[in-house]
């Protein structure tokens, strides 16, 4: 699995459903949901995404994580 590293700490290189749950502390639906809604800001700047992830820099970034 390929891995970042941000602020010293090493994270996947993108979040799946499973992970954006404990994040947030959501149930499925909303954690899809918002993986959607974060690919749509990322397609929409022109971006490649992939389905059902969501860039593990770009979440953090989008809810102030780091």
């Amino acid at each position: 699995m390929n891995m970042i590293k941000i602020n010293g700490n090493e994270f996947p290189l993108t979040l799946g459903v499973k992970e954006v749950q404990q994040v947030l502390g959501v149930g499925e639906k909303a954690a899809r949901r918002e993986i959607k809604e974060l690919n749509d800001e990322l397609t929409k700047k022109g971006k490649r995404i992939i389905k059902g992830r969501v860039f593990t820099e770009y979440f953090l970034d989008r809810y102030y994580l780091r």
